[in-house]
């Protein structure tokens, strides 16, 4: 399985949410697809009817947009695996499933199952008017508690159904009310234990007359009330922050977001020679389920304040230098490393009357996968290979149409790839690598284009290798036509990618044993993204075409439990010892027997069970061949009268046909483990349980 970091699963899984009422992380659904909820919320006296999943900030686009995303990317192929890093990332104590919606079906019931399987030491539970959901009840992981609801108001507990939650107009069990309608750290409905959790159905009456009162009394602490509300859907890390520095607070006037599009922001440090204005502009990565909905844009250090910048005509400019520290264009603070410089912006905040507050904030960051040190996205000067002007995209996906894909599924993951791709970025800035043998004119900034100098810089590459592109004397390259003095060298390499995609050339085209284009590329699926892709475009460049016909791409060896093997979990199992217990041929049947198209998992149980399936196989042979006469001789199939044959006979021949048919077609389509299936079903059923029993009796 493809190890992922967390911002690889956030992407895969659309994000996870902050229930309102709770502290910890929930994943939200869209309501609206409720299975038995999607119908109660018509009925009056269900509840389900007014759901509060369909109100409020519920109902904007933003954030049922993200719901939708969540909901699609249940059928992703790494949803579990996302889910786990997440949790594993976000470390709550406790953890909400569907802060808005339900569970859709059983298969998503077994992957809910099996990520709390995986997160042991996380405590789950799951709300859900699913009654189906009560039959499976005892698969349900230790750490996961399951309230199953009551469909209508006043219902009261169904005594076949543990764990019920009831929602009643008076009396009530749940102390939420007493909290101001919130959970808190109660966890009441949590516990087991708890055959029956009532809930308050007129709790947020109460609320709603208590913010009444309070602005009646306190009117100027609706804005303080305000953004404690917004924490529950936007962050709470942000509004506690701000309630507690924020001193004395004004209403003066309530703005929808829309309304500041056009607007000049006057900069905190104008003042100080940042005589610039500051614009206000529409972004679509900003939504309302994270962060205030107002942030600030550095189109040099990411890639979405990037795009928006250029989209809005703001030149991104070099702020920070190799070295993490501060440039010219940062008036005031130039020289000064990033890290260091807080203290220093906020005293120069200070000293302007602009700060309104500061304080720090738990929240994800960039950071170094090995070392955990803290990471800058910075703007720089790159090479690319354009997806546009030379028809690159066209060629590529002309090319998948005319690629044959094993499994099919491929086909439409390379294509998306290459649809929404952009330009591809061929350079990077590292010490070790094949170096971009381009050189710069002094003069006018523009790339020597001399088909001489490549041929004379390629035949230098063959008799030294590319290093000497980094150690000897630029005027070597350059030859007699031009002085290197007028030249910059440049100093980046080409991305690791790019080699990989190149090797049809160097390999299918320099060997005689080989052919290009390959009859087939054959690797794990993670290679869509990879090898597969970089060849793809990198031939289509050159040569208007795949350098295959055919890709299989198969998954990856995981335990018997679907977990990626690894040192720390003792779950590892090494072919040498296989070959010891076993033999190859076991070995080779695991391999044959195996979903290709799907992580293939394996431990000793599965082994033992194809060391069973060998064996019916080979005694079935072996009976075979021990009841051939003494006097065999070779006959001619042709010159045999099928028709005098007996009944029986025709019968095993029949089968004998059609279970040859498909070979042919498993075989080519490489569905091996069918294939198996068919030998071992023949072999079991057809030759040894039927046929052989005849012929003994």
């Amino acid at each position: 399985m493809k190890e992922l970091n967390t911002a690889q699963a956030w992407e895969i899984l659309g994000g996870l949410s902050k229930p309102g009422k709770m502290p910890g992380w929930s994943i939200g659904l869209p309501a609206k697809e409720c299975n038995t909820g999607g119908k109660l919320q018509n009925v009056k006296g269900s509840v389900c009817n007014n759901c509060y999943a369909l109100k409020g900030c519920y109902v904007f686009k933003v954030v049922q947009d993200a719901q939708y995303r969540r909901l699609k990317a249940l059928q992703h192929h790494l949803w579990v695996h996302a889910m786990v890093v997440l949790i594993n990332n976000k470390k709550p104590d406790v953890f909400r499933w569907h802060d808005s919606g339900d569970v859709q079906n059983l298969e998503h019931l077994n992957k809910i199952f099996e990520v709390c399987k995986q997160t042991p030491t996380r405590r789950h539970w799951m709300p859900t008017k699913e009654a189906w959901v009560k039959d499976h009840l005892h698969r349900a992981p230790k750490n996961l508690t399951i309230r199953i609801s009551s469909p209508m108001v006043d219902q009261g507990p169904i005594k076949s159904w543990p764990n019920t939650s009831t929602v009643v107009t008076k009396k009530a069990t749940c102390p939420a009310p007493q909290q101001g309608g919130q959970c808190l750290d109660c966890r009441k409905c949590w516990n087991p234990k708890i055959k029956n959790i009532s809930y308050f159905y007129l709790v947020y009456i109460l609320i709603g007359l208590g913010i009444i009162l309070l602005w009646i009394l306190f009117p100027q602490s609706l804005l303080l009330l305000f953004l404690i509300i917004a924490s529950y859907h936007f962050g709470k890390e942000d509004s506690e922050f701000i309630s507690k520095n924020q001193k004395q607070s004004f209403l003066l006037k309530t703005f929808k977001g829309f309304e500041f599009k056009g607007t000049n922001c006057s900069h905190p440090f104008a003042k100080l020679d940042f005589d610039y204005d500051v614009p206000m502009l529409d972004a679509q990565f900003v939504n309302l389920e994270q962060g205030t909905g107002i942030v600030h844009c550095a189109p040099s250090h990411g890639p979405d304040d990037f795009n928006l910048c250029l989209n809005n005509n703001i030149k991104a400019v070099e702020t920070v230098d190799d070295d993490g520290k501060y440039t010219k264009h940062v008036l005031n603070f130039e020289g000064i490393h990033i890290f260091k410089a807080n203290p220093i912006v906020i005293e120069k905040l200070k000293n302007e009357k602009n700060l309104l507050a500061n304080g720090k904030l738990n929240h994800s960051y960039p950071h170094s996968w090995r070392s955990k040190a803290p990471l800058v996205h910075r703007a720089t000067p790159q090479w690319f290979i354009s997806m546009e002007s030379h028809k690159l995209r066209d060629k590529a996906l002309k090319a998948i149409d005319d690629t044959e894909f094993y499994p099919a599924k491929g086909k439409e993951r390379l294509r998306s790839m290459i649809e929404t791709r952009p330009d591809w970025c061929v350079s990077r800035q590292r010490v070790w690598g094949v170096p971009l043998p381009i050189f710069i004119s002094k003069s006018d900034g523009k790339v020597l284009v001399d088909e001489d100098v490549f041929e004379n810089i390629a035949s230098i590459y063959e008799k030294e290798g590319s290093d000497c592109w980094f150690s000897d004397d630029p005027q070597k390259f350059l030859g007699d036509k031009y002085k290197a003095e007028d030249f910059v060298k440049l100093k980046d390499i080409v991305e690791v990618w790019f080699d990989s995609g190149s090797t049809h050339s160097f390999v299918l085209e320099k060997r005689r044993d080989l052919k290009w284009p390959a009859s087939m590329y054959l690797e794990g699926s993670d290679q869509h993204r990879g090898w597969f892709h970089s060849s793809l475009l990198e031939s289509c460049g050159t040569r208007g075409r795949a350098p295959f016909e055919s890709i299989l791409s198969h998954g990856f060896v995981m335990d018997g439990k679907g977990l990626k093997m690894s040192k720390s979990l003792g779950n590892q199992i090494f072919p040498e010892d296989i070959l010891k217990k076993y033999g190859a041929d076991i070995l080779r049947v695991w391999v044959t027997a195996s979903d290709y198209s799907e992580d293939l998992r394996i431990d000793y149980s599965i082994l033992e069970q194809h060391a069973e399936a060998y064996r019916k196989i080979r005694n079935t042979f072996r009976y075979l061949m021990g009841n051939i006469n003494d006097n065999y001789s070779e006959q001619e199939y042709a010159n045999i009268d099928i028709s005098k044959l007996p009944e029986l006979e025709k019968l095993m021949l029949h089968k004998l046909y059609i279970l040859n048919e498909k070979f042919k077609a498993n075989f080519r389509e490489y569905n091996f483990h069918v294939l198996y299936k068919e030998l071992l079903n023949f072999c079991t059923v057809d030759l040894s349980s039927f046929y052989l029993s005849l012929i003994h009796i």
